[in-house]
């Protein structure tokens, strides 16, 4: 929860200062084009900051994402798929702000329609994080190894099962239990 309400200032405010700056300049993608240059003091500050702001939150919220969906589960086969759908969410994403740009939509239209998916996309996140996010889920997943470290937190059983391939190529399902007592290990 704490990541989640970070991310609604990092989201929100570049958005704010862009549109403050598209309110306070009649920008028309019609006529001759906005000419800004780095050294025109407070006119270039008041779009380069919100400009490399947004692009930066754009990374912070692939990376948000990411981060989030690890959340959901250890076991390797379904984080690769739920990697997979950050990649076509984000091809998605750039398809449909492609289609918004080529219809010359108008740059303040544009920049609140961006705000409404950020915003969208945000709140979908913050309800995944409360409905789905455990502490771990150690233990409950078979196809997941425990680390060490979180078994020595505390007296932990742990059963696992594995592929084995043995010296004539054969392969067989093994069953293996991990118990730690304290600072011993039992493997069975």
């Amino acid at each position: 929860m704490i990541a989640s309400a970070i991310m609604v200032p990092v989201i929100l405010g570049p958005h704010s200062g862009f549109l403050s700056f598209l309110n306070s300049h009649t920008l028309n993608r019609h006529k001759s084009s906005f000419v800004v240059d780095w050294k025109d003091g407070k006119a270039f500050t008041e779009l380069f900051f919100p400009y490399i702001c947004l692009g930066f939150t754009s990374y912070v919220f692939q990376n948000y994402l990411i981060w989030l969906l690890a959340t959901f589960t250890n076991e390797p086969t379904i984080l690769s798929r739920y990697s997979g759908y950050v990649e076509a969410m984000k091809a998605l994403g750039l398809i449909v702000a492609n289609a918004v740009d080529s219809n010359k939509t108008p740059y303040l239209t544009e920049e609140i329609s961006y705000l409404a998916m950020n915003v969208a996309g945000l709140l979908l996140c913050i309800m995944s994080t409360i409905l789905y996010t455990t502490d771990t889920k150690y233990g409950e997943e078979e196809f997941v190894i425990i680390p060490r470290d979180f078994l020595s937190q505390g007296n932990r059983t742990s059963e696992a099962r594995d592929l084995e391939t043995s010296t004539d190529g054969r392969k067989e399902n093994v069953n293996v239990s991990l118990t730690m007592q304290g600072s011993e290990i039992q493997i069975v």
